[in-house]
């Protein structure tokens, strides 16, 4: 990397945290606001506890996969030209194929996860194929196609597979631990979505494929005009991006996190997936760390004074999201271009 790419990606993390400074401090005027007694306790909980192995450190390991995997999966969309607004829908397909999977055939974990980015590719390829083929836009697909999931895994999920197989196998099948160490472990999850993160990175950057997928959500008419086969590389990249999102569900229910219903964690992963890629600038490597935030800002939340809503953290991811937005609006002006 030489020092002109070091400098750009030297600013993009300063804009990156600038824009969470401010947001930040616009959710600490709302606690002041709420109870100024306990404000600087509900911020200091909200931003720190997520990171202290005696409270919150177990469930942001537990977080921090799943939004690498969804930041991966919407970051992945972007560069090609679509909005993946099925995040959710691709997430919920994958736990409902690893659960399949688990429950009713008892195979081994990574036959699971397997099972659960397969599921999350079909689910992809489904929005990814309409854009181009019928013109429908990815939004409205993509959002009907999370309903679609959700009340089709929760039929499934209490008719189907009620009453089939046990919890022993579902154990069985889990994604074994890595390390354990006072309150908290890590699970296989977290190298599995790093490697996946460092191979995407390599691929957009250095294959063809990654060029021409880059080329053509840069623009579509001048990828057609040089040949590349922009529509197909289309539906390729949102496959590979409902993939990113079905194992991102897969590793969340093999880990045991079922406390939290379905719909919650996956419109959770699918909303502050956006926020880690918007955040990183649509970076592979970025993603790692902007998702390990928001797993700690999630988890924080969880554990805020009961003078505070745990919606407090999702108002400031809200405002982060805005900020991104509006800082990669400014960037596509200054650029002419989608700025990618």
């Amino acid at each position: 990397m030489n020092k002109r790419a070091v400098r750009r990606s030297v600013r993009k993390a300063l804009r990156s945290f600038a824009v969470f400074l401010c947001g930040s401090a616009l959710c600490t005027a709302l606690l002041l606001v709420v109870n100024a007694r306990e404000a600087a306790h509900g911020i200091k909980a909200l931003l720190l506890s997520g990171f202290d192995p005696r409270e919150g450190l177990q469930k942001t390991l537990l977080y921090w996969p799943l939004l690498i995997l969804a930041g991966l999966s919407f970051g992945l969309s972007w560069k090609a030209g679509f909005v993946n607004a099925g995040i959710p829908g691709q997430f919920t397909i994958g736990a409902l194929l690893a659960m399949t999977a688990a429950l009713l055939f008892a195979l081994p974990w990574w036959v699971c996860l397997a099972a659960a980015a397969l599921g999350g590719a079909l689910w992809g390829a489904l929005a990814g194929v309409m854009k181009p083929r019928f013109l429908l836009k990815e939004v409205l697909s993509g959002v009907m196609l999370n309903f679609i999931a959700l009340y089709l895994t929760q039929w499934l999920w209490e008719e189907a597979l009620s009453g089939r197989g046990d919890n022993a196998s579902l154990y069985r099948s889990g994604v074994p631990v890595l390390w354990t160490g006072g309150n908290f472990s890590v699970h296989f999850g977290i190298p599995v979505a790093l490697v996946l993160c460092t191979a995407l990175w390599a691929a957009l950057r250095y294959t063809v494929f990654g060029y021409e997928i880059r080329a053509g959500g840069f623009s579509r008419e001048e990828a057609l005009r040089a040949g590349i086969r922009a529509d197909r590389n289309l539906s390729l990249a949102v496959a590979l991006s409902g993939g990113l999102s079905g194992l991102s569900g897969g590793i969340c229910l093999l880990t045991g996190m079922t406390d939290v219903p379905l719909s919650v964690i996956s419109n959770q992963m699918g909303y502050l997936g956006m926020l880690a890629a918007g955040l990183s600038f649509f970076h592979p490597l970025g993603t790692v760390f902007t998702a390990l935030a928001s797993g700690a800002v999630l988890s924080g939340s969880e554990g805020l004074p009961s003078a505070f809503p745990q919606e407090a953290g999702q108002i400031l991811f809200g405002l982060t999201l805005l900020g991104a937005a509006v800082l990669r609006r400014n960037q596509k002006v200054k650029l002419g271009g989608n700025g990618q």
